[in-house]
């Protein structure tokens, strides 16, 4: 085997292993906001709604800040005499208006309090706005990876100029 083609061979690996690796990080994603919506949605059909008490505010970036560096909220609750602490990542405006003592009405699951969420942010408009985002990324990363997948392609078979068309010429060969 020369070494051309083993140059070949490998940026023709390379060049499968981009897709394969998209559609890999995208399954996860799908999985874990599926995983979310599950839970949501479970709390919306079978959730008892209680009120809470919120103990806890951070602002700002890191792991335990919210997602995307929104501000946080974390709440305590009693449920047959057990306590459970919350977390929900709010919008500015809910941030300024929950201070520490703020009574909040919190939902959770009769079998597993401590899968919980705020009542405010449990809705059908909701969960239908995240499944539709999801969608809509998934749509944007399949194009981009299709459109990509061309790109290489043309560019990796080189796509050969046209062949110029010769007339006979004039009166016979």
């Amino acid at each position: 085997m020369t070494q051309t083609t083993t140059a070949k061979r490998s940026a023709s690996a390379r060049r499968a292993a981009w897709p394969a690796l998209c559609a890999s990080a995208l399954v996860f994603a799908n999985v874990a906001v599926l995983r979310m919506l599950a839970m949501d949605r479970a709390l919306l059909e079978r959730g008892v709604r209680t009120s809470a008490q919120v103990c806890a505010r951070a602002r700002g970036r890191g792991a335990t800040h919210g997602i995307e560096g929104r501000p946080a909220i974390y709440y305590r609750f009693q449920v047959a005499g057990r306590h459970y602490l919350g977390q929900a990542t709010v919008s500015g405006a809910e941030f300024r208006k929950l201070r520490m003592g703020t009574v909040v009405s919190v939902v959770y699951l009769p079998s597993d309090p401590a899968t919980n969420a705020l009542g405010e942010q449990l809705n059908g408009r909701a969960l239908a706005t995240r499944f539709w985002t999801l969608m809509g990324f998934d749509l944007i990363v399949l194009v981009a990876v299709v459109a990509l997948g061309c790109v290489r392609a043309r560019r990796g078979r080189g796509v050969p100029p046209p062949v110029p068309r010769v007339d006979p010429p004039l009166g016979g060969c």
